[in-house]
């Protein structure tokens, strides 16, 4: 169980390490959104990985996981402002 537990953390661990740096991170937030939410699906065309968790519970902290990313995440995705990063965009 803590194999699957490290597979699940694993890319978010990797995204939190890469936004802590001290270089510009705007452009890595919807690449890092993207690779987090595949990654942490139980979906095996998005995460290959997929099949190694078997238990239950990891199944459950998998889904509250993809949950709550695309809870969080889903309104800024359809906002132009974050999406394209300017504030003034005429369509």
């Amino acid at each position: 169980m803590l194999k699957e537990l490290l597979l699940l953390l694993g890319p978010i661990k990797q995204a939190t390490d890469a936004f802590q740096k001290a270089n510009e991170t705007i452009g890595l937030v919807i690449p890092a959104y993207l690779d987090v939410s595949n990654r942490v699906t139980l979906d095996p065309k998005l995460n290959p990985d997929c099949s190694s968790i078997s238990s239950k519970e990891c199944k459950k902290v998998a889904e509250a996981l993809k949950t709550s990313i695309v809870e969080r995440m889903d309104s800024c995705l359809k906002d132009n402002f974050f999406v394209l990063g300017k504030k003034n965009l005429i369509l």
